[in-house]
């Protein structure tokens, strides 16, 4: 029998959050600014902030094919590991539509629910996730693990994700 008890929101505004939040939040609202939306008029903007202290901007990227459509929250992974980062404290998300304000924060998708939490195992922390609605008057504050419960990771495969953490390109230093 499977638990059914759903997780408390907690919603914040956005005075209420962290220096350290506020800013990752309006990172991604600069990064939903650059989303490339023709098909859903739909725009999604991510931030991920490394425990190094960087933000990696994400944003969604549509194709007319529809599958080969990037989301803002892989985007800002993608980002972050293209440059040999992946420890990582919180990610930012927040959205609005062509014509609209999104009321509500709106959460990742279960694509993106997937890949943050890959990323989480990877990087050894649950992640902080700062969603807001577009006005940023409602912010739910939520974990990884608490948006996707009862996730397969590769943990569950037997993967040591501790050597992918930190990585060396030949002949460089560590990263």
């Amino acid at each position: 029998m499977s638990d059914t008890t759903a997780t408390p929101t907690r919603y914040v505004t956005y005075e209420q959050l962290t220096p350290k939040q506020r800013m990752v939040l309006d990172a991604a609202e600069k990064n939903m600014e650059l989303a490339y939306s023709p098909y859903s008029h739909f725009r999604v903007g991510a931030s991920l902030l490394a425990k190094d202290g960087r933000v990696f901007p994400g944003c969604n990227i549509e194709n007319a094919n529809y599958t080969n459509t990037q989301h803002g929250e892989t985007t800002a992974i993608a980002n972050a590991y293209a440059q040999g980062v992946r420890e990582f404290w919180a990610m930012a998300i927040i959205a609005r539509g062509e014509t609209f304000d999104t009321e509500v924060p709106t959460p990742s998708c279960g694509y993106c629910r997937q890949s943050l939490y890959e990323a989480a195992q990877v990087s050894g922390n649950d992640i902080e996730l700062i969603i807001s609605n577009t006005m940023k008057t409602k912010v739910l504050i939520i974990s990884v693990h608490e948006l996707l419960q009862g996730a397969f990771g590769p943990l569950d495969l037997g993967i040591d994700v501790s050597k992918y953490r930190t990585l060396k390109r030949s002949g460089e230093s560590e990263i």
